[in-house]
């Protein structure tokens, strides 16, 4: 009834620490089909998909939504046939409501549940006298899936004495949620749960040996796929749309392609299959002759499949960029058929290379050729454009980076003339990278597998990627000040530029095993 409803919503478990974030979408539907195998992907909407620090979400219309799915879920869960059809066999209905709150609350809630959580459990129980059983235990599972303890991380401190920073070694159930958010994005499975029961997820070293099993596992491909959505903002592809010739390449099963095809690439450098030899160095992120295939994206490349199943297979030497000319990038970074010079050197710039890009001069707004005019390249149009001295300094960088990727249309094609274009004397794809010393990126390139490679090659490039990687962990509470880990991490990833070593790194670090709590 509504009151029941009420209380259920509004219910507080007790939960001890301090809430950080709300669990993002993936990971809901992760930790429920994991420790559970309930799926709501179906189920759940767009809405959930906020950055898990964002303090800007609507909590009305998300607690709203969540509390339907929640009542869908919990009454499903004791049907016939269901999950938890069997929960009560040979116990007493006292015995089994036990049980039930202890163990399937420890994996909700991410620790072994406290007397005041045990408590709060058997006073909903009590108010719902003269139920079934199992109307009782769904009411109960409802209650929890809706508890401050599950939706939201609650991280404790261990024992361990405060630094003079303020910060505290976190407590292993906390480091258990911490390492399975960020390796495998969702709660911490039974055996992870029991690891922290032993206390063996406090030194280092037992960090490390978890951090090493739990990228064993084939759940360890999210985490790369997550950091690939990140950092190449592959979400709005699905905001995209084409027209024209492009349409036919663009639709929501090609879209998925280009999806899954770059998430499987970044995936095959952390080696997230489990085998090493079959990882691909960091260098041919940017600079890679193969790449997975089927028969949605292979006609980019000018290849042939006919199967659903995505396979690594060698490329076309057009298309030798890594993800750098890959559709999933190239038809963001477009219109709808033509690819974008300057978009894509404002996004090698920001992304790839972690340099500030200039806000653009009102009134100095790149302008196309008027009609009547001589017919000119884009390449003479940016130059006609560079002629502005409000426009030069910004462009002379954007515009000979982005001149890397030219040769694609707007959705990763080679590039053909438009009927009465004019020909560049210049070959596409040739363009110049120019940085200080410093940053170890100062040369021309003919191609886009030329820049890839002083990309990859380049101290500048390492050190934005580990930025970028370091980015897409900030759903992990984190509240000590980074930049000391994060310096020492590029540091280290400039000699050996290894995804594994960089997140059994990081994981081991301070700032992932402490905070500072208010």
């Amino acid at each position: 009834g509504g009151a029941l409803s009420e209380e259920l919503i509004s219910l507080d478990n007790g939960a001890t620490g301090f809430p950080l974030m709300r669990l993002t979408r993936s990971q809901l539907i992760n930790s429920l089909k994991d420790n559970f195998n309930i799926d709501i992907s179906a189920k759940i909407s767009a809405a959930f998909n906020y950055v898990a620090t964002d303090t800007s979400v609507d909590p009305n219309g998300i607690n709203k939504e969540w509390f339907d799915i929640s009542t869908q879920i919990s009454q499903a869960a004791f049907a016939a046939g269901s999950v938890f059809e069997n929960e009560c066999k040979n116990k007493t209905d006292a015995v089994c409501v036990q049980d039930f709150i202890k163990n399937k609350g420890r994996l909700l809630f991410r620790h072994p549940l406290n007397t005041a959580e045990i408590a709060q459990f058997n006073t909903l129980q009590a108010k719902l006298t003269g139920l079934e059983k199992n109307e009782v235990l769904s009411f109960i599972f409802q209650a929890m899936l809706n508890s401050t303890a599950f939706l939201f991380v609650v991280e404790s401190p261990g024992n361990a004495t405060k630094e003079p920073d303020g910060s505290i070694l976190l407590d292993s159930n906390s480091m258990a949620t911490r390492l399975s958010l960020l390796i495998h994005d969702s709660s911490p499975s039974d055996a992870l749960l029991q690891l922290a029961e032993k206390n063996m997820l406090q030194t280092p070293n037992q960090v490390n040996s978890a951090t090493q099993t739990l990228m064993k596992d084939a759940k360890f491909q999210r985490q790369s796929a997550r950091f690939a959505k990140s950092w190449l903002k592959l979400n709005k592809l699905s905001e995209i749309t084409k027209t024209g010739n492009a349409k036919t390449l663009f639709t929501a099963n090609h879209v998925s392609s280009y999806t899954n095809e770059t998430e499987l690439f970044i995936g095959r450098y952390f080696a997230t299959s489990g085998d090493a030899t079959q990882a691909i160095p960091f260098s041919q992120l940017y600079n890679s002759q193969s790449t997975y295939i089927n028969k949605f994206n292979a006609p980019i490349y000018g290849l042939d499949s006919n199967t659903d199943q995505a396979s690594w297979q060698t490329l076309p030497a057009t298309h030798n960029g890594g993800i750098l000319t890959q559709p999933s990038l190239l038809s963001q970074l477009a219109t709808d058929e033509e690819g974008s010079i300057v978009r894509r050197g404002v996004f090698l710039i920001k992304e790839i290379l972690c340099q500030p890009v200039g806000a653009p001069i009102k009134g100095a707004e790149f302008k196309p050729t008027p009609a009547g005019s001589a017919p000119m390249s884009a390449r003479m149009q940016l130059a006609e454009h560079r002629k502005n001295p409000a426009c030069s300094t910004c462009h002379n960088r954007i515009d000979n980076i982005g001149f890397g990727l030219e040769g694609f249309d707007g959705v990763g094609r080679v590039a053909t003339l438009r009927p009465g274009a004019l020909k560049d004397s210049v070959p596409w794809g040739t363009g110049f990278i120019s940085w200080n010393a410093n940053a170890g990126l100062t040369s021309n390139f003919s191609n886009p597998s030329e820049m890839g490679k002083l990309i990859a090659e380049s101290n500048i490039g390492k050190a934005c990627f580990v930025k970028k990687w370091f980015d897409s962990t900030l759903g992990i509470p984190m509240t000590i000040p980074a930049t000391a880990s994060l310096k020492s991490l590029i540091n280290d990833f400039k000699t050996n530029p290894d995804g594994q070593e960089l997140i059994l790194k990081f994981t081991s670090s301070d700032i992932f095993r402490k905070r500072i709590f208010q």
